[in-house]
């Protein structure tokens, strides 16, 4: 039983990798989709996000699944029981094949991080541009008098954050 829910979870793992190299493509497809501000592409992105997102859910539930029997099987406690673990408490091949898997696992998770940082910077700097042009453009359409019609002097809301955070 302990081989067959190995070799389960060895190609559990392997699936993981596969999405997560998925995400990694949709991510910076999603990247190159904000730096062109081509929103057809953007929602796209976030589309196939959702929806590998929503397949990884399912691997990491049925990947739970197969720890806790062999965590049963093994006698070790399911919080405790980790790739880096597991591979120390199995035989040959499975022990070699799971710290494999968890390198790549590793990887392509790190991978994905990154380009997932960089995509929210992106964005928000997106976000901030957008803001300070709809400041730029509400500065615009505001009244500019200076002299308020009875001639007191009007002080007004500065503005200025279109090329700055400060003034």
């Amino acid at each position: 039983m302990t081989d067959t829910v190995l070799n389960e979870l060895i190609d559990l793992i392997g699936k993981q990798v596969d999405l997560y190299r998925s995400m990694e493509t949709v991510l910076s497809k999603g990247k190159m989709a904000v730096i062109n501000a081509d929103v057809d592409a953007i929602n796209a992105a976030g589309d196939d996000k959702v929806l590998l997102i929503e397949k990884l859910g399912m691997l990491e539930t049925q990947r739970l699944e197969l720890v806790e029997k062999l965590a049963a099987s093994l006698n070790c406690p399911v919080q405790k029981l980790r790739l880096k673990r597991l591979a120390r408490m199995v035989p040959e091949p499975f022990s070699s094949r799971l710290k494999d898997a968890y390198l790549h696992l590793l990887g392509v998770t790190q991978r994905v991080g990154e380009i997932n940082r960089a995509y929210q910077m992106l964005v928000m700097q997106a976000l901030n541009f957008t803001r300070g042009t709809i400041g730029f453009i509400y500065g615009m359409v505001s009244p500019h008098s200076t002299y308020h019609a009875t001639g007191k002097v009007q002080n007004r809301k500065q503005s200025g954050l279109f090329m700055s955070g400060s003034i």
